[in-house]
């Protein structure tokens, strides 16, 4: 009985240290999530790909240059991306636009290209995104460039970058 009541016991205190240990990484973590809020919206990591595996995982393309017949395909990280805290649920929304040019001649946008709303009862720091454009031979060789356009949908924040890249 004696010894029975010692495990019971150490047991107990395990699942208060346990506890305690995830209350304040949940306090850290809104910490965190205070200070993106705060941060500038930008790209990370962006790179054009051969293969995209999941977050932080892909193979960037030699020289930004893609078949004409291929795809062009690109891997970015949202930085500071807005999270909305109300009773308890983290939510992140996001929007992105792509306009393709070639030199200074804009030939398609499409607006809200990608679209990202997430909402669970924890926060999520490591997002990333993948974009896709089938060009099939349709274009000539050259010299083009995508501009992307990230809309953070809760603080209203945007920021834009351009990649450049050669069809071959």
């Amino acid at each position: 009985m004696r010894k029975t009541l010692s495990v019971f016991v150490a047991i107990l205190c395990l699942a208060a240290v346990l506890i305690a240990q995830e209350d304040e990484v949940l306090e850290l973590k809104k910490k965190i999530v205070q200070i993106q809020n705060k941060g500038d919206l930008a790209f990370g990591s962006l790179a054009l790909c051969s293969k995209i595996l999941g977050f932080g995982s892909y193979v960037t393309l030699p020289d930004n240059v893609i078949d004409a017949r291929g795809s062009l395909l690109l891997y970015y990280e949202p930085v500071n991306v807005f999270t909305n805290i109300r009773n308890g649920v983290y939510e992140t929304w996001y929007k992105q636009d792509l306009a393709l040019y070639q030199g200074a001649e804009l030939l398609q946008e499409w607006k809200d290209f990608l679209q990202f709303r997430h909402a669970s009862n924890k926060p999520v720091f490591d997002l990333y995104a993948r974009n896709s454009l089938d060009f099939e031979g349709q274009l000539p060789p050259g010299d083009y460039s995508v501009k992307l356009t990230l809309k953070d949908q809760f603080s209203g924040k945007t920021v834009e970058t351009t990649v450049e890249f050669k069809l071959k």
